[in-house]
C-alpha cells in the first residue's frame, strides 16, 4: 500500500528518494511539472536528478533491481568497481544535496552506446556507492569514462532485467506499478520509517514537537522517450536519517 508521508520536508540523501528526505527549503513539485535541470544534469554530468516525490511504498528497492553485472548499490564501493569494471578515475560534481563523487564506464557497438555512472553522495554515502545511472546515447562527460572492453551495451542491465530500451509495461512486470508517474518519468520510491524514543541517541536531533522519527529510502527514477527507457537512476540509502 502507498503511504502519503506525514513529514515531507526532511533532509534529503538524494533527489530520487526525496519522498522521504526533502531539503527543508525545497517544496514538492506538482505532478505535471518536470524541471529541465534534471535531464540536463543526467546528460551533462551523470546526475543526480533532484526531483521531489511525495509518495512511497514500504520496504526497499529489491536487491536484484539495484545490481548490475554483479555490482550492487549499498554493498560495493568505488574500490570494488575498479575490480569489477576497471581502474576508472574518480571525479566530483555539484555541491550540497547534489555533491557527488563518481566513476563512469562506457560500452558501445554499431547500434548503441551505454554509459554506466556509479556515484556516492559526498555527505551521506557511508563508504559505499549509493547511486547508479545508466544512460543511452551521447553524454557530456564521455572523456571521463573508461571503456568496459568486450562488454556490449545489451549486457548493462540489472539482475532483475531492467535495461535501456524497455517499455513502461515491461518495467511494471519487474517492479509492479510505479509510486508516481509524471509525463515521461516513472518513480519507484521505497521508504522504511521508525519512531524514535527518548532513549535513542538521535531523538533530540530528529525531534519535531513531541515526536521523533527517521527514514531509510531507496528507489529509481526512469526517463522514457518514445515509450522506451532512455536513462534510469538508482539510489539506495544505507542509513536511517531524520
Amino acid at each position: 500500500m502507498l503511504d502519503r508521508l506525514e513529514q515531507p520536508h526532511m533532509n534529503r540523501v538524494r533527489g530520487l528518494i526525496s519522498a522521504c528526505l526533502l531539503l527543508p527549503t525545497m517544496p514538492l513539485m506538482t505532478a505535471d511539472r518536470i524541471e529541465p535541470s534534471c535531464e540536463e544534469s543526467i546528460i551533462a554530468v551523470g546526475g543526480p536528478c533532484l526531483l521531489g516525490n511525495a509518495t512511497s511504498r514500504g520496504g526497499e528497492l529489491p536487491a536484484l533491481s539495484r545490481e548490475i553485472l554483479g555490482f550492487r548499490l549499498g554493498r560495493h564501493s568505488f574500490e570494488d568497481a575498479q575490480r569489477f569494471f576497471g581502474p576508472a578515475q574518480r571525479w566530483h560534481t555539484g555541491d550540497a544535496a547534489a555533491s557527488e563523487d563518481k566513476v563512469c564506464y562506457v560500452t558501445q557497438d554499431r547500434e548503441e552506446r551505454t554509459t554506466l555512472v556509479l556515484s556516492a553522495n559526498s555527505e551521506m554515502s557511508g563508504g559505499t556507492v549509493d547511486g547508479m545511472t545508466v544512460i543511452a546515447g551521447a553524454t557530456g562527460f564521455a572523456e571521463r569514462c573508461l571503456s568496459m572492453g568486450s562488454r556490449r551495451p545489451v549486457e548493462v542491465r540489472t539482475s532483475s532485467g531492467i535495461h535501456l530500451g524497455m517499455s513502461q509495461a515491461q518495467m511494471k512486470v519487474v517492479l509492479g506499478p510505479p509510486t508516481e508517474v509524471r509525463g515521461d518519468y516513472a518513480f519507484y520510491t521505497y521508504c522504511s520509517h521508525k519512531h524514535l524514543h527518548q532513549t535513542d541517541s538521535a531523538y533530540e536531533q530528529c525531534r519535531v514537537g513531541d515526536r521523533a522519527g527517521s527514514s531509510r529510502c531507496s528507489g529509481l527514477t526512469a526517463r522514457f522517450e518514445g515509450h522506451r527507457l532512455k536513462w534510469v537512476e538508482f539510489a539506495y540509502g544505507s542509513d536511517y536519517l531524520c
